[in-house]
């Protein structure tokens, strides 16, 4: 949802930001896909990390620990 939100901000944006992209243009696909495909990653990492962890855990001992 948040990348969702995020690639219509910088969408409505782009216009604005014309004058940080050098060698680019504000509408390039490639661009656009390989920010958002960045992101995607980074977040995919970012919450397998955890649920690999929690994976490891015995359920009874999580249970048991309160």
């Amino acid at each position: 949802m948040g990348l969702a939100i995020g690639a219509a901000l910088a969408f409505w944006l782009a216009p604005l930001l014309r004058g940080f992209l050098f060698g680019i243009s504000a509408w390039d696909p490639a661009a656009w896909l390989g920010a958002i495909g960045a992101l995607a990653a980074t977040a995919g990492v970012a919450a397998a990390w955890p649920a690999l962890r929690a994976l490891r855990v015995d359920p009874m001992d999580a249970l048991r620990y309160e």
